[in-house]
């Protein structure tokens, strides 16, 4: 299982390297897929942990739908469990853990939507939970410190990859720019245009007008 605030495609492929890890652990020697005799795995079960503002595009995402041409030799299903707080899924009242989690992601976030800076927001989260008593065995377990340091790392991991995404869809986006400007600066046709940028043609004539040149 896997925790994500982005939405992504790829998870069924990270499962995958992480079963390969686990299973070979889970072996009872350390040969015994090279024995004759069977040797049994335990049976693989994958979760996403999905936690974002817009819900989940699937709730089933396959591995096979990867694959550069159709394959079933190898297939791997990851389950996606939306646990985003105001959108949780029913069984979530019978898994205090997830559920407090779920509160707790949302609370910070309020926080930080109130201008708080991350510290503060994660700071004024815990004190909210301890009060409900939500998360208690987390508590219990782990200083107040420990909890702040852990969730600090975590939100600085997602703000990394959220980052990441939009310079790779600004980049994608600049390119595509780029590409339009040099077909009508060889004075394409409109129609040829689009067919070869997959763009609309608002797209293509705003970039046509921003750079003063028209489309023949």
């Amino acid at each position: 299982m896997e925790h994500q605030s982005t939405w992504t495609e790829n998870m069924p492929a990270r499962m995958l390297a992480y079963a390969g890890r686990l299973m070979e652990k889970t072996r009872s020697r350390k040969r015994a897929v090279y024995s004759s005799k069977l040797d049994k795995l335990p049976s693989p079960r994958f979760y996403m942990f999905y936690l974002g503002k817009k819900p989940p595009k699937k709730y089933e995402l396959h591995l096979s739908d990867a694959y550069l041409e159709p394959s079933w030799d190898l297939e791997l299903v990851c389950h996606v469990l939306d646990i985003t707080y105001g959108r949780m899924a029913a069984f979530l009242k019978n898994c205090p853990p997830l559920s407090g989690y779920s509160y707790f992601v949302h609370t910070v976030e309020s926080r930080r939507e109130a201008g708080k800076d991350l510290d503060e927001a994660i700071r004024e989260a815990i004190v909210d939970c301890k009060k409900r008593e939500v998360l208690s065995s987390v508590f219990d377990r782990y200083t107040e410190e420990e909890v702040a340091e852990s969730m600090k790392l975590q939100w600085n991991a997602d703000e990394a990859r959220r980052f990441a995404e939009e310079e790779k869809e600004e980049a994608v986006a600049e390119e595509c720019t780029n590409m339009i400007l040099g077909m009508i600066r060889e004075h394409l046709p409109l129609d040829s245009i689009l067919r070869i940028s997959n763009g609309t043609s608002e797209e293509v004539l705003a970039v046509a007008k921003k750079n003063g040149l028209a489309i023949e």
